[in-house]
């Protein structure tokens, strides 16, 4: 009978929670972006010399990718690492205010709150709705958005996410989730299901980037480091020979988020014959698709994860600092 009730207030508690993250995402979505990014730059400062969360993730990761030039002085290394990391942060206080915001977004913002590029290299989803396909993206730009540009694209999306254990927290992030039509896969056993879906003609997103140890990832190279990333895409892609559509987001200097579509990614050289080759060589080319995007626009990249912790302590001291 407890369980029951606590139930019961648990999910009240989150209705009322959403309801006023629904108010204040109200807020953002007529907030012009001046005074949005002004407000981030100042909750980027405070995020940077008093909280420090996850600021020394931030900074370690940053000095991995982009290490210290010959030229380089200790301090001018320092200086450089640290001014992009503030930009960085900056981008995700943005982030949080466009992820509230989201609630109040419709298709008529296209133009103002976001634009598609590249639609046409889904025109073979869009002409037949029966051909499926994957999407390959990565924490680059605000990620939640691509979701929502998706469905006002008239693109029938499916994702696969993590359903978290406290239902209170679970019951917010699935209904702000499939409140614009998403259709969610449990993370855990999702093979088939995924299977199913690009079988039926939908998008299946796939967010690439993350860590993924053995079993279900391989060592390859990200960013021009030894990296583990997922094998999962590769082994379903060689399965169902799905268009794999490369889709990433970036906010532009007004605040207008633009969606990029590239062409399918051609793996015309994966004809090996090894499987595990094969595989190896798929990771590869995912990870150069979507390097290529980080290393062109960093800051909007999600830098506060270990992605390199199979290399690279991040307990031990900053570069500057050793």
């Amino acid at each position: 009978m407890f369980v029951y009730l606590r139930k019961i207030v648990l999910s009240f508690a989150a209705k009322l929670v959403y309801l006023a993250l629904w108010l204040v995402g109200l807020v953002f979505y007529w907030m012009p972006f001046s005074i949005k990014n002004f407000v981030a730059k100042l909750v980027s400062k405070l995020w940077f010399y008093i909280l420090r969360f996850k600021v020394d993730i931030v900074l370690h990761n940053l000095a991995l990718v982009f290490p210290r030039q010959r030229e380089e002085s200790n301090k001018e290394f320092r200086n450089r690492i640290e001014a992009l990391a503030q930009r960085n942060l900056i981008h995700m206080s943005l982030l949080v205010f466009e992820v509230l915001e989201r609630f109040h977004w419709k298709p008529s913002d296209e133009g103002k709150k976001y634009r598609v590029v590249g639609r046409e290299n889904l025109d073979f989803h869009f002409n037949d709705p029966t051909k499926g396909f994957f999407s390959l993206g990565a924490h680059l730009g605000n990620w939640e958005l691509v979701t929502l540009v998706g469905v006002f694209s008239k693109v029938r999306l499916t994702i696969v996410t993590r359903f978290l254990r406290n239902p209170f927290f679970d019951e917010l992030w699935v209904k702000s989730r499939q409140a614009f039509g998403l259709e969610l896969l449990n993370e855990s056993g999702s093979g088939i299901a995924i299977v199913k879906a690009v079988k039926r003609g939908r998008g299946m997103g796939f967010i690439f980037d993350q860590h993924t140890g053995d079993p279900h990832g391989i060592e390859s190279e990200f960013l021009g480091l030894k990296a583990w990333s997922p094998k999962g895409l590769a082994i379903m892609n060689r399965r169902l020979k799905a268009p794999i559509v490369p889709c990433f987001i970036l906010r532009d200097a007004q605040g207008c988020n633009v969606v990029y579509l590239e062409a399918p990614i051609d793996f015309c050289d994966e004809s090996i014959g090894d499987a595990s080759r094969d595989i190896a060589y798929h990771v590869r080319r995912c990870n150069d698709t979507i390097g290529k995007w980080i290393l062109e626009n960093p800051e909007q990249y999600l830098w506060l994860h270990r992605r390199f912790k199979n290399i690279h302590d991040y307990r031990q001291a900053l570069p500057w600092d050793a």
